[in-house]
C-alpha cells in the first residue's frame, strides 16, 4: 500500500499538473559514508604496510600467507557488520528523501499531509541494502588483492609504475583505494536518493518527471562548459534540461508537458536521472492532481 495521507480537504486546484521540486543529496549522509567507509580501509591498509615494511628475508609464498590472514580477519569481521552498516545507510537516505518529499508535496500541492504510507517500499531497500552490503564486503578483498599483485611483481623483480619502491607504489594504490571509497559514498547515496524518489513517486501515481541538470559549468553537453562534447558514457545531459520523461520508459520524452512523446534521439541518455556513475541530474515530480493516490485522515 502507498498513499498520501491528507489531513484536511485541499481547496479545488487552481492547476491540474505541478511541477513538483527535486530533493537534493544528502551531503551529510555522504559524508558519514565516506568516513564510514574510511573507518573499515584504514586499518587494513595499516596491517598492509606493516607486512610490506617486514618482509625482508621472508619468501613470497610467507607474505602470501600474512596477506590472506589480514583478508580473512577483515571478510570475518565485515560478515557481522557489513549488513548493519548498509542498513543504516540505507535507511538514513530513506528517511531524508520522505521528509523532503512530505515537505515539497505540503508546498506544491497547498495540503496538510498527515503522513505517506508506503511499506510497498520494503522490498526495494532491502535490495539496495543487499547491495551496498556486497560493496563493503568487497573492500578487504580489493586491498590485499591490489597489495598481492605488488608483491607478486616485486618478486618477479619487475619495475615498479615511474621507478617507485614497492612501499612507494602500495602508498599510491591506497591513495586510489580512498579515492574509489569516496566515489562509493557519494556515488552510491545519491543513487540510493534518486532510486528512493523514483519508487516513491511511482508508488503515488506520480509517473512523469522532469529532468533537471544542476546548471553548471560540469553538466555533459553545455557548450563552452568542462564537458561540451556528448560522452559514450553519459552521452548528452545538457539538452535533457526540462524535459518531461516517463518512469516507465526511458526511451522517451515530451517537450510540451505530456501532450505529445518523442523517441529519444541518440545523443540522448537512455535512461533516468543518477542511473550514470557520479551523475548529478535529478528528477522533479511531475504531479498530475488525478492521479495522485490520496485518503482523508479518519
Amino acid at each position: 500500500m502507498a498513499v498520501i495521507i491528507l489531513n484536511k480537504a485541499p481547496k479545488p486546484a487552481q492547476k491540474k499538473q505541478i511541477e513538483g521540486k527535486v530533493i537534493d543529496d544528502p551531503k551529510s549522509i555522504e559524508n558519514e559514508a565516506r568516513r564510514t567507509l574510511k573507518n573499515i580501509t584504514k586499518p587494513i591498509q595499516l596491517e598492509l604496510e606493516y607486512i610490506i615494511d617486514n618482509m625482508r628475508d621472508k619468501s613470497a609464498r610467507e607474505v602470501g600467507k600474512e596477506l590472506e590472514a589480514v583478508k580473512k580477519n577483515y571478510d570475518f569481521q565485515l560478515e557481522t557488520t557489513a549488513e548493519q552498516i548498509a542498513e543504516n545507510w540505507v535507511g538514513k537516505v530513506n528517511r531524508y528523501n520522505k521528509e523532503k518529499f512530505m515537505s515539497h508535496m505540503r508546498k506544491a500541492l497547498g495540503i496538510d499531509i498527515g503522513a505517506i504510507v508506503d511499506e510497498a517500499m520494503k522490498d526495494e531497500l532491502d535490495i539496495m541494502i543487499i547491495e551496498n552490503t556486497s560493496y563493503i564486503k568487497s573492500i578487504p578483498d580489493y586491498l590485499v588483492g591490489h597489495v598481492a599483485d605488488r608483491v607478486v611483481q616485486h618478486f618477479k623483480g619487475i619495475p615498479m609504475p615511474e621507478n617507485r619502491t614497492l612501499r612507494q607504489q602500495i602508498k599510491e594504490e591506497f591513495k586510489i583505494s580512498d579515492g574509489r571509497a569516496k566515489v562509493l559514498a557519494r556515488d552510491q547515496t545519491s543513487k540510493m536518493n534518486t532510486s528512493i524518489s523514483a519508487i516513491r513517486q511511482v508508488n503515488l501515481g506520480i509517473d512523469c518527471y522532469v529532468w533537471k541538470t544542476v546548471e553548471d559549468e560540469r553538466v555533459v553537453g553545455k557548450p563552452g562548459g568542462v564537458y561540451p562534447k556528448t560522452t559514450k558514457l553519459h552521452k548528452n545531459h545538457y539538452i535533457m534540461q526540462g524535459l518531461l520523461c516517463k518512469w516507465a520508459d526511458p526511451n522517451v520524452y515530451s517537450d510540451d508537458k505530456g501532450a505529445t512523446w518523442k523517441p529519444r534521439t541518440a545523443q540522448m541518455p537512455h535512461n533516468h536521472p543518477g542511473d550514470d556513475i557520479m551523475c548529478r541530474c535529478r528528477p522533479a515530480p511531475f504531479i498530475d492532481i488525478e492521479k495522485l493516490k490520496v485518503k482523508w485522515s479518519e
